[in-house]
């Protein structure tokens, strides 16, 4: 019988929250993304500095709280070795530990990355995980798999619980912050069936094709909904009904990718500023401008704010 029972990325609250970080569930340890974090902590250029700050790696946010810090580097024994200090960075913690109360206040919101619960230690997960560096595809050859808790909830529920379980392996439970628009989530996934200690495979994981289509279709929900989540708080969509705003923010994304433009941050900006400057975007020029698709995505939104500043 085909297994159809997928993976759930089910929603905790605040209080469900502090009991799971308090439970004795084995080891806990820290995913950090790194470059999110490290673009968080960046203090910026002060309006009469002379050079640029210097910007903090996340080993240094890290031995700020716990100088002797239990770590590795995810990607440390594995292609990409030689810029291992770029991939996430795991770090063993304890219940009620200053870094974990840190990384629940601060960073989880920033898309700084998630809590791992597992049987084995920081080394022996380290092991299992540079197998889930990459993943196969199904025509061949591989892709990178990005540990990230803004997208992770698809990549969950894209899994059935047979799957999902030979991806987590001996990870028992997975915690994280979803950032949809303006509004944030805490989300927990559970394993199954995780493997033992002996029993933790060492095999790489490749995507099958129905897995990848439902990866998709979850992830363009998921960008709709955070986009519908962010215009909903525009002054200009005041007293707008939340389906009347749902619809447009999912008809405008399949008119901009229709005319190439693919990217979340343009579409967000782009559909922003139509609804912001409705009247004056709404011309002859302004929709000749957004269909050229001899021009970047890039080009045709600074033309379109040059547009609205005229």
């Amino acid at each position: 019988m085909n297994d159809t029972t997928y993976l759930n990325a089910e929603t905790l609250a605040s209080s469900q929250l502090t009991s799971v970080l308090k439970a004795d569930q084995g080891n806990i340890i820290l995913l950090l993304a790194t470059e999110a974090l490290e673009d968080w902590a960046y203090p910026g250029l002060a309006p009469d500095a002379a050079q640029f700050p210097d910007a903090p790696g996340v080993m240094d946010l890290v031995k700020a709280i716990e100088p002797f810090p239990v770590s590795r580097w995810m990607w440390s024994d594995t292609q990409f070795d030689v810029r291992r200090q770029r991939g996430p960075l795991l770090v063993q913690v304890g219940n009620g530990s200053a870094l974990l109360e840190t990384f629940v206040k601060q960073w989880a919101p920033a898309n700084g990355g998630m809590v791992l619960f597992t049987d084995l230690d920081i080394e022996g997960l380290h092991r299992f995980l540079t197998t889930r560096v990459v993943a196969g595809l199904p025509q061949g050859g591989e892709a990178t798999l990005r540990w990230e808790p803004q997208r992770w909830a698809a990549v969950m529920r894209a899994l059935t619980h047979h799957r999902g379980s030979e991806f987590l392996g001996p990870i028992t439970r997975l915690v994280w912050i979803e950032n949809s628009g303006p509004r944030s989530y805490w989300r927990q996934t559970f394993n199954p069936t995780p493997a033992s200690r002996e029993a933790a495979s060492s095999a790489p994981f490749s995507w099958q094709d129905g897995e990848l289509r439902r990866l998709g279709e979850l992830d363009k929900q998921h960008f709709l909904d955070a986009l519908t989540n962010e215009l909903v708080e525009l002054p200009a969509c005041a007293g707008r009904d939340h389906a009347w705003i749902y619809e447009q923010a999912r008809q405008a994304i399949q008119y901009f990718g229709n005319v190439g433009i693919h990217n979340e941050a343009i579409v967000c900006a782009l559909l922003r500023l139509s609804i912001e400057q409705g009247r004056t975007l709404n011309t002859h020029e302004a929709r000749a401008i957004v269909a050229d698709t001899t021009r970047s995505p890039e080009s045709r939104l600074d033309a379109l704010r040059a547009l609205a500043n005229n």
